[in-house]
């Protein structure tokens, strides 16, 4: 495991797991189990942007996160002392009781954070894959092998009006290791425009790719919820957060359709602002 995922877990002081029984070799034995900050188990709902956009899916949000967005829309999942205040610990069969108690007929998941490949997932995947399509959001910068056992990944790695960095020899290695194990058609990378910076951005990626895995481009909500470093959002109906963010769509548009390398690109609002703004649990 990496020293990022240490270091991020060993910062959220993981409780003490629960026992349970195992039998190994005739004997039997108190084995604990791995427990993991989960945030929000919610849906069925709309998927609301990328390739998995207007797909109807369950979302689980685990906490814990390598990065620190400053215009992250889910720092309830990533700041370590709101992990500890929200975060529900529990097992993968847990998770998965609750999970396929409110899917109803949905059959797809979404593991997204944070991010998602903080964690060892690799007996929730188990329990699930037989029931469920399971497609993941991530950044792109740690790599599990339990990713293999999943439908979809999508990977989001982060440009400058998100404000963090963006770490090339880390995104390669994912997308290599990804490719191993999916084909095209499972794998995507998303972008998030901001600004003339992120369009800067996605051409760099779109060289990158060379059409080898597709690439969706998602407006930015310049008012993420809960989020400090933006101030209150100065708004009393949503919808005047829905004609801003397509009042930007258009601007940006005007710009990403005059790039030969994004023209192949395909660019989406994020249709769960538009439908219901900042609502969490949506």
């Amino acid at each position: 495991m990496s020293d990022e995922v240490n270091e991020g877990i060993s910062e959220l002081k993981l409780p003490e797991a629960p026992l349970s029984v195992q039998a190994d070799n005739g004997q039997v034995k108190a084995v604990k189990e791995q427990r993991y900050p989960v945030m929000e188990i919610f849906g069925p709902t709309l998927q609301g942007e990328g390739q998995m956009a207007g797909y109807q899916t369950m979302f689980i949000r685990f906490g814990g996160c390598d990065y620190r967005c400053k215009m992250c829309d889910s720092l309830h999942a990533v700041l370590p002392s709101e992990i500890k205040k929200g975060a529900r610990w529990m097992t993968a069969k847990d998770i998965a009781f609750e999970l396929q108690q409110k899917a109803g007929h949905c059959d797809v998941v979404t593991f997204s954070g944070g991010n998602p490949c903080m964690w060892d997932l690799r007996e929730l995947t188990a329990i699930l894959q037989g029931n469920m399509r399971i497609a993941v959001e991530t950044q792109g910068t740690i790599y599990q092998d339990w990713l293999r056992d999943c439908h979809w990944v999508t990977i989001s790695p982060k440009g400058p009006g998100m404000g963090e960095k963006f770490e090339l020899d880390k995104f390669e290695a994912f997308g290599r290791a990804l490719m191993a194990t999916h084909t095209r058609q499972h794998v995507s990378v998303k972008v998030v425009l901001f600004d003339q910076r992120d369009i800067e951005f996605a051409k760099g990626i779109a060289f990158l790719l060379q059409d080898s895995i597709p690439l969706y481009l998602s407006v930015g909500n310049p008012y993420p919820p809960n989020n400090p470093n933006v101030g209150i959002a100065q708004y009393d109906e949503d919808f005047s957060l829905v004609q801003t963010l397509l009042g930007r769509m258009k601007v940006l548009w005007e710009d990403v359709q005059q790039e030969p390398l994004l023209k192949d690109a395909i660019f989406l609002p994020q249709i769960h602002v538009l439908l219901w703004g900042n609502e969490l649990g949506r």
